[in-house]
């Protein structure tokens, strides 16, 4: 049976939340890290609510106590070659030695020396291979499982891997590792960004980048325009549906990861409970975008913390990014979608040729619905921050 990996909020009430939905404990392991730390990881910090050592540290020993794991994010891809140096050496081993006292169940890594030293210098920790890693050959998952010595790996990256079924049961038979999927990822297949967008932000949420946090992110401007205004891209992307993970059962994962960090407890539990039961009846694009749900006053607080930066960006030009992604006008129905996937599942994908192939543009056709009002003003507002980002006006003030 799949088990569970669930984003953690920081919130106390998320734990009850799990336990009332959960009752046969198919969710085994919580994960999640501060807003910022000496590594780093795949959300930017000022998307993500703040939290104190001393909060996290009862968070996390309140999941231990119900008998659930945590595992803590360090799935930065880049640190600016800074764990090579005595100081980075330092600053590392810190946090390690900080998630030992806490009695951390497992650390998630994307960059593989930290893997290598992780394994070998904190054993005691179960090790994640990263999605950020983009694991998605049958090479690249022995190599983290036999040289590095991974307990689990997160397959993502390119050969559309979510749903390329012959190939995920061809890592299943060469990798003894656990093997993990992200459940409702949004990101694009073979996504062109994706290794600059997580250098991002990685640099985004690392305390010690001389930018604090701050950051534009060009790569989420540009990866919600294809989504959201050319809609088979939509449904190319990587999601998975709560009615289809029986298949992935069937092709030997293990574990799906419930994402995202940046959402409230009532859309965390509602996803989760839509995965639990298998099913989810409502607008697929709303219950896969992550869109941030900090409070008006935590918006600003945060706004006047991250990006109030005169000498780096034009202050008075941030208002066109404000709502940016809160309405494209675009409306997927979960239930057309029902037995879409069975054409994954056997076989008939032709990954490198889609232009022949247009299943997915002719679900998109059946199942998409636009409001064109909406999405008109959607596509100009991102064409005005694209050009505002390119030309250089964002950056002057004259």
């Amino acid at each position: 049976m799949l088990k569970f990996s669930v984003a953690t909020n920081w919130d106390d009430q998320l734990l009850k939340e799990i336990g009332g939905l959960d009752p046969g404990r198919r969710v085994t392991e919580l994960f999640g890290k501060l807003a910022s730390d000496f590594v780093g990881g795949a959300r930017p910090a000022y998307a993500l609510p703040f939290v104190s050592r001393k909060k996290a540290s009862r968070h996390i020993k309140s999941i231990r106590d119900s008998g659930r794991k945590f595992n803590y994010l360090l799935n930065a891809s880049c640190l600016d070659n800074l764990e090579f140096t005595r100081k980075g050496q330092r600053e590392i081993r810190r946090l390690l030695d900080w998630l030992s006292v806490l009695k951390v169940d497992g650390i998630t890594v994307a960059n593989p020396f930290l893997g290598y030293l992780v394994k070998n210098e904190y054993p005691q920790f179960k090790l994640t291979a990263s999605a950020h890693a983009f694991i998605d050959t049958v090479r690249q998952a022995r190599f983290w499982a036999q040289e590095i010595g991974a307990d689990r790996i997160t397959l993502r990256g390119a050969n559309r891997i979510n749903r390329n079924f012959h190939l995920l049961k061809e890592i299943r038979s060469q990798v003894e590792s656990e093997l993990q999927l992200i459940a409702n990822d949004t990101c694009l297949d073979d996504c062109p960004f994706r290794i600059y967008h997580v250098n991002f932000l990685s640099h985004a949420s690392q305390s010690c980048h001389p930018l604090r946090g701050f950051g534009i992110d060009w790569c989420l401007i540009n990866c919600r325009k294809k989504l959201l205004t050319e809609p088979e891209e939509f449904i190319k992307a990587t999601w998975i549906r709560p009615e289809d993970t029986g298949y992935y059962e069937q092709a030997g994962i293990d574990n799906l990861k419930v994402i995202d960090r940046i959402r409230d407890t009532q859309r965390i539990s509602l996803i989760l409970k839509a995965y639990l039961n298998g099913r989810f009846d409502g607008d697929l694009v709303d219950f896969i975008y992550a869109d941030n749900q900090l409070s008006k006053k935590q918006l600003i607080k945060k706004s006047l913390e991250f990006f109030f930066r005169p000498f780096q960006i034009n202050i008075f030009k941030l208002k066109k990014f404000r709502g940016l992604f809160s309405d494209s006008g675009m409306r997927v129905d979960n239930r057309g979608l029902d037995g879409f996937l069975e054409h994954f599942f056997n076989g008939k994908c032709k990954i490198d040729d889609c232009g022949s192939c247009k299943y997915c543009s002719t679900v998109a056709e059946k199942v998409v619905s636009i409001n064109n009002t909406a999405d008109e003003k959607f596509k100009q507002r991102i064409a005005e921050v694209k050009e505002g980002l390119t030309s250089g006006e964002f950056f002057r003030y004259f």
